[in-house]
């Protein structure tokens, strides 16, 4: 046994039940829209008893008087318990493989037999990769893409397709350089990887 106030025992209700219980007892609540503001306000009503409140909240009242009731919870033995239903879908359903963000990071993207890259345009940024025709101090950077063919880019041609960018930096570099000293393309000037 513990003991509670009459507000717990208000708090024990739904915010509707509180409300059709109000209604019932004549308890002004309007303008309130916050459960414990509804509660407090039929827990302090002088017109609402210490057993109203108590079959409000489902509890039985073993004693205490007008500032705390104190309860007895009657408690369905595990046997009797109803059992929880269950539908067909969530039978069903198999417990999800947890993966890591690591795993996750670690997936390279596949590029299957006559899959094609889409075009490039100049809405896109590329990451600049180790290169006869790329400074060593720009290894690394990002680059505006200034120039690109817009055609469907073969993944075996992408020492034959090139393009022109412009580094933003202090450098301000214009480069001329093949697809393939690019090591990320991202579209939209967005970096599109998910960080855990």
């Amino acid at each position: 046994m513990s003991s509670v106030t009459r507000e717990d025992l208000a708090n024990q209700a739904t915010v509707a039940q509180l409300k059709v219980f109000a209604a019932e007892q004549g308890v002004d609540i309007s303008g309130l829209t916050v459960k414990a503001d509804i509660a407090a306000a039929i827990a302090n009503s002088s017109d609402v008893t210490d057993e109203e409140l108590a079959s409000l909240a489902g509890v039985t009242i073993a004693g205490g008087g007008e500032a705390s009731v104190t309860e007895t919870l009657e408690e369905t033995p595990a046997e009797e318990a109803p059992a929880e239903e269950t539908t067909e879908e969530e039978t069903t359903e198999e417990p999800e493989e947890e993966i890591s963000p690591e795993d996750v990071r670690s997936v390279e993207a596949a590029v299957y037999e006559g899959e094609l890259l889409p075009p490039i345009n100049i809405e896109d940024w590329v990451q600049l990769g180790e290169h006869e025709n790329i400074p060593e101090r720009l290894v690394g950077r990002r680059a505006a893409v200034l120039e690109a063919p817009r055609e469907m880019i073969d993944p075996e041609d992408l020492e034959d397709t090139w393009i022109t960018v412009r580094t933003r930096d202090e450098v301000n570099a214009t480069l001329h350089i093949p697809l393939s000293a690019v090591t990320e393309i991202y579209r939209n000037g967005t970096d599109h990887t998910v960080r855990g």
